[in-house]
């Protein structure tokens, strides 16, 4: 084999590597989406399960001093209520927005993975070309 040859084929071999490479990244980048995903959810479930535990101590009192779940007692609970969807939206919205930057960072390295092995092609092309 000559040098030509040779410097060719090493480009090839260097370009599959960096492809793999890429590939690799941009999976894990996806794996890295679903678990801060599923991470999101879990904790809107254990802050879901506090708050209603906070708005069943709340109705109990309520009860235990002989009021009704009206006016001020009611508003009490229904702000409580309130209170806790906000946050259940924003732990939900954090996890979508750690999971969309895993998502953005795994579309980088696959594209920076491309670039990369298309530039070593050509340059592996051009050296060998360039032999006399």
């Amino acid at each position: 084999m000559g040098a030509p040859a040779a410097i060719i084929v090493g480009s090839v071999v260097s370009a599959a590597g960096s492809m793999a490479a890429g590939s690799a990244q941009k999976k894990a980048a996806q794996q890295n989406a679903a678990l801060a995903r599923m991470q999101a959810e879990e904790d809107a479930r254990r802050s879901r399960r506090q708050s209603n535990a906070v708005m069943g101590r709340q109705r109990a009192v309520v009860a235990a001093s002989g009021t009704t779940l009206e006016g001020s007692p009611l508003l009490i609970v229904q702000d409580a209520a309130a209170e806790a969807e906000t946050e259940i939206r924003h732990i939900l919205r954090g996890g979508e927005a750690r999971a969309s930057a895993y998502q953005q960072t795994g579309n980088a390295a696959g594209q920076a993975a491309l670039i990369d092995t298309g530039a070593t092609l050509l340059s592996g092309v051009g050296r060998a070309l360039s032999i006399k």
